[in-house]
């Protein structure tokens, strides 16, 4: 599982914004293992953080659910500055 928190710019909607992602890592990826078809499950679920309170605890799950026996990373990656 693969958990993320991002904010989008004006005029790169997240759906866009994850295509393109998808995209380029699914690319990278299957090039690296010489593979080649699907890579990323198609959907997603997204999530509007109404408050602070509610950017802080959406912080502390994906923080906590990176260090779970199920993540393979077991750290998150990409939240400087929280």
């Amino acid at each position: 599982m693969f958990m993320c928190l991002l904010n989008c710019c004006p005029g790169y909607p997240l759906a866009k914004v994850l295509h393109t992602w998808k995209s380029y890592t699914a690319h990278a990826v299957n090039r690296m293992l010489g593979r080649s078809g699907a890579f990323w499950q198609i959907e997603y679920w997204d999530r509007y953080i109404r408050n602070e309170t509610h950017l802080h605890n959406a912080i502390s799950y994906i923080h906590e659910e990176n260090r779970s026996p199920f993540s393979s990373a077991g750290r998150c990656v990409g939240s400087a500055g929280v």
